[in-house]
């Protein structure tokens, strides 16, 4: 499995709330995904994959565990949101950055 696949694996499994959080994680393969990741990645994808992964489940705890409301317009979900909003700005410049210098901009 890619690298690349394996952030999507990660990214996918990572979602679920109430008593269904641990089912999904072992029925999508997220923890295999994680260590697979490790192995493959260059250390500057793995280390901002998991930066993205750790915020992505803090997302999935608030919503599991509190009654923030989801949406631009609440300030509670913006803390929440934003700090994962700018670690998958940077898993995607680190992603791109491995690939070579030809995919190393943003798109316009």
């Amino acid at each position: 499995m890619g690298w690349l696949t394996l952030i999507s694996t990660l990214s996918g499994g990572v979602l679920g709330v109430g008593s269904e959080v641990v089912e999904a994680f072992r029925s999508t393969g997220v923890i295999a995904a994680k260590y697979e990741l490790f192995l493959v990645a260059p250390p500057g994808v793995y280390d901002a994959a998991r930066e993205a992964y750790e915020l992505l489940r803090a997302l999935r705890v608030a919503i599991a565990t509190t009654d923030v409301v989801v949406g631009d317009d609440s300030a509670e979900w913006q803390a929440l949101h934003m700090p994962y909003d700018t670690a998958l700005r940077h898993l995607r410049a680190a992603m791109r950055g491995s690939l070579g210098p030809t995919f190393d901009q943003e798109p316009r």
